[in-house]
Protein backbone atom coordinates (compact mmCIF):
# COMPACT_ATOMS: atom_id res chain seq x y z
CA UNK A 1 0.00 0.00 0.00
CA UNK A 2 1.32 3.19 -1.41
CA UNK A 3 -0.99 5.60 -0.56
CA UNK A 4 -3.85 5.07 -2.70
CA UNK A 5 -2.11 5.80 -5.83
CA UNK A 6 -0.61 9.25 -4.59
CA UNK A 7 2.56 8.04 -3.88
CA UNK A 8 5.29 5.28 -5.15
CA UNK A 9 7.15 4.58 -2.07
CA UNK A 10 6.60 4.16 1.59
CA UNK A 11 8.54 3.24 4.72
CA UNK A 12 6.64 0.87 6.65
CA UNK A 13 7.52 0.75 10.73
CA UNK A 14 7.63 -2.02 13.22
CA UNK A 15 5.79 -2.47 16.70
CA UNK A 16 8.22 -2.20 18.74
CA UNK A 17 9.02 0.68 20.99
CA UNK A 18 12.76 1.49 19.23
CA UNK A 19 10.41 1.29 16.03
CA UNK A 20 8.35 3.69 17.14
CA UNK A 21 11.51 5.85 18.29
CA UNK A 22 12.90 5.46 14.93
CA UNK A 23 9.47 6.52 13.56
CA UNK A 24 9.24 9.54 15.68
CA UNK A 25 13.28 10.53 14.50
CA UNK A 26 12.93 9.12 10.59
CA UNK A 27 9.46 11.71 10.11
CA UNK A 28 11.05 14.43 12.16
CA UNK A 29 14.04 14.33 9.54
CA UNK A 30 11.48 14.33 6.79
CA UNK A 31 10.47 17.63 7.95
CA UNK A 32 13.69 19.29 8.22
CA UNK A 33 14.49 17.75 4.40
CA UNK A 34 11.10 18.94 2.70
CA UNK A 35 8.97 20.60 5.09
CA UNK A 36 5.78 20.03 7.49
CA UNK A 37 2.87 17.92 6.73
CA UNK A 38 -0.47 16.78 7.79
CA UNK A 39 -1.27 12.78 8.29
CA UNK A 40 -2.05 10.98 5.27
CA UNK A 41 -6.04 10.81 6.46
CA UNK A 42 -5.83 14.44 5.79
CA UNK A 43 -3.17 15.30 3.29
CA UNK A 44 -5.78 14.05 0.50
CA UNK A 45 -8.31 16.44 2.10
CA UNK A 46 -6.58 19.86 2.79
CA UNK A 47 -4.08 21.09 -0.22
CA UNK A 48 -3.48 24.26 1.60
CA UNK A 49 -1.21 21.75 4.34
CA UNK A 50 -0.55 18.93 2.20
CA UNK A 51 3.33 18.55 0.94
CA UNK A 52 3.48 17.67 -2.39
CA UNK A 53 7.07 15.60 -1.38
CA UNK A 54 5.48 13.05 1.76
CA UNK A 55 3.31 12.24 4.18
CA UNK A 56 2.69 9.99 6.94
CA UNK A 57 0.40 7.45 8.51
CA UNK A 58 0.30 6.91 11.93
CA UNK A 59 -0.50 3.43 12.60
CA UNK A 60 -1.58 1.36 15.73
CA UNK A 61 1.09 -0.64 17.11
CA UNK A 62 -1.13 -2.81 18.94
CA UNK A 63 -3.08 -3.45 16.00
CA UNK A 64 -3.29 -4.65 12.58
CA UNK A 65 -1.11 -1.50 10.67
CA UNK A 66 1.63 -0.09 10.89
CA UNK A 67 3.31 3.39 10.87
CA UNK A 68 4.50 4.42 7.77
CA UNK A 69 5.81 7.11 5.67
CA UNK A 70 4.54 8.00 1.82
CA UNK A 71 7.06 9.28 -0.78
CA UNK A 72 5.73 10.69 -4.04
CA UNK A 73 8.81 9.51 -5.62
CA UNK A 74 12.09 7.70 -6.43
CA UNK A 75 13.93 10.85 -5.77
CA UNK A 76 12.68 11.20 -1.83
CA UNK A 77 12.32 7.74 -1.20
CA UNK A 78 16.28 7.27 -2.00
CA UNK A 79 17.16 10.28 0.11
CA UNK A 80 15.30 8.54 3.08
CA UNK A 81 17.36 5.34 2.37
CA UNK A 82 20.52 6.91 2.33
CA UNK A 83 19.66 8.28 6.10
CA UNK A 84 17.86 5.60 7.28
CA UNK A 85 18.34 1.85 5.66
Amino acid sequence: MTGYGQFTHVADFAYGKDDRINFILARRWCEEQWGETVEFDFWTDYDEFKNPAWTWERGEFNKTYRCRIFFVSEKEASWFALKWC
